[in-house]
């Protein structure tokens, strides 16, 4: 008898502790279960929180806890788009009249000036330039941290590339006698964002002349096969110049950040260059690093993972660069559709200066108008059409025409003072073909009208 009551006993302990187990698992999984989700910003998670031991009590405190991320992460999204409407539309404010300065800079430049206004116009061209770098970065900057910055994939030669950094980089570093050396080579021919490697190349490159005052910069490439079809890609760039302390190599790549406050007032400059140019290598899976000593100059190393590119590939890409730069004698009759009145003025002026007859319509109706009354002698070989317009703009307006002439509508590109992905992207669903940003650039214009008139 009372081996049978001892039994049932330890029967029934080992009932509840394997009953108390479970309840303690449960309770933990349904814990770490909504904890994993948290950490994978699904802060819509809430936990089964209907016990009521301690379990059910942490379960209740996690919701709380919960609901407060959400609400935070809810607010951090409205003060980001907040933010990016606010610097788009800046952005977009500053690049019309910066069209006016820089167009006008440009034809200006095309006209007989003696060698102090040549001056002067080189001069003005570089400040605005400048201007535009900087709201660029800024865009940049902002289109990386809220995680909308797309990279490409596009066939490009690297060699190019890099002699485009330097070309860039050459009047400024003529002006202080440095020698910049590269020994090109002509096996660099891969597949990735050519606009991105090329922004960093042309940073670093920059940013090695604008801190050497005397001496030399010098561009290295090395490339190392890591896999079948991928290359390790290391492009170094040394200079002679200031160099950069131990102390201050730690807050190099920060935005705003710059070596000491004295460097800023000497040389200048935001800050965000460097920064934006280590997230962008980042974004690429690279890296950049630096090896540098006060007083004697300073090694930026950026690496790359590439895939090797066909030369079919690089070829075609090279075609269509290289026409941009050809003199071409161009005739036809083209479409601009704008609201500003500067801005007619000026794509007027550099589209009649190309060889082209030019019709001018305000706003997207007038353009849809001026197109359904052109003759089938008159029919105009692309349409330059504005984003922004009153009455109707430039998406709108694309959307109707398309609809009404299908594939026999003329090529329609866009002039865009917007510089987001998503504006262009919207662009490219209405029907265009493209877009020139604004400020316009008198090569841009060219290169679209080399591609889209029929003469």
């Amino acid at each position: 008898m009372i081996n049978t009551l001892g039994a049932i006993v330890i029967i029934l302990c080992i009932a509840f502790a394997i009953s108390f187990y479970k309840s303690i698992l449960s309770g933990v999984d349904n814990l770490l279960d909504g904890t994993q989700k948290i950490t994978q910003k699904r802060y819509s998670t809430r936990v089964d929180d209907n016990r009521s031991d301690e379990f059910g009590h942490l379960a209740r405190n996690f919701n709380k806890m919960a609901e407060a991320i959400e609400k935070a992460q809810k607010k951090i999204l409205k003060a980001n788009k907040a933010k990016d409407s606010f610097l788009a539309n800046i952005s977009h404010e500053i690049r019309t009249p910066m069209n006016g300065v820089l167009g006008m800079v440009q034809l200006l430049a095309d006209t007989e000036l003696t060698k102090e206004q040549k001056d002067m116009v080189v001069t003005m061209s570089s400040c605005g330039d400048s201007l535009v770098l900087l709201l660029n970065d800024l865009l940049d900057m902002s289109k990386i941290e809220s995680g909308k910055l797309e990279l490409e994939e596009i066939a490009f030669d690297l060699n190019i590339c890099i002699n485009e950094s330097i070309y860039l980089s050459s009047f400024k570093a003529s002006q202080k006698t440095i020698d910049i050396k590269y020994d090109g080579r002509d096996d660099l021919k891969f597949v990735g964002d050519v606009t991105r490697i090329r922004q960093i190349i042309f940073n670093l490159m920059a940013n090695a002349v604008k801190f050497t005052d005397k001496g030399h910069v010098k561009v290295q490439v090395k490339t190392e096969e890591i896999k079948s079809g991928k290359i390790l890609v290391t492009i170094a760039i040394e200079d002679s110049g200031i160099g950069i302390s131990k102390k201050d190599q730690k807050k190099l790549f920060k935005d705003f950040s710059q070596a000491d406050s004295s460097i800023s007032r000497k040389y200048g400059g935001t800050g965000l260059g460097l920064s934006i140019s280590y997230k962008l290598a980042k974004l690429m899976g690279g890296d950049i690093k630096l090896q540098s000593e006060e007083g004697r100059g300073s090694i930026f190393t950026l690496t790359l993972e590439l895939t090797k590119a066909k030369a079919a590939e690089v070829r075609e890409v090279a075609e269509l660069e290289k026409i941009n730069h050809n003199h071409v004698e161009l005739n036809g009759h083209v479409l601009l559709a704008e609201d500003n009145v500067v801005n007619q003025r000026i794509t007027y002026m550099i589209l009649t200066q190309m060889g082209f007859r030019c019709d001018i319509a305000a706003n997207g109706a007038e353009a849809i108008k001026m197109m359904d009354d052109a003759s089938t002698d008159n029919k105009y070989d692309f349409i330059l059409m504005d984003m922004q317009m009153p009455e109707m703009d430039g998406i709108t307006a694309t959307k109707k025409l398309r609809e009404k002439y299908g594939d026999k509508l003329p090529p329609v590109v866009a002039l865009t003072a917007n510089a987001y992905q998503e504006d262009k992207d919207k662009c490219m669903q209405a029907g265009m073909v493209g877009f020139v940003d604004k400020p316009i650039k008198v090569d841009d214009l060219k290169r679209v009208a080399i591609q889209y008139t029929k003469n």
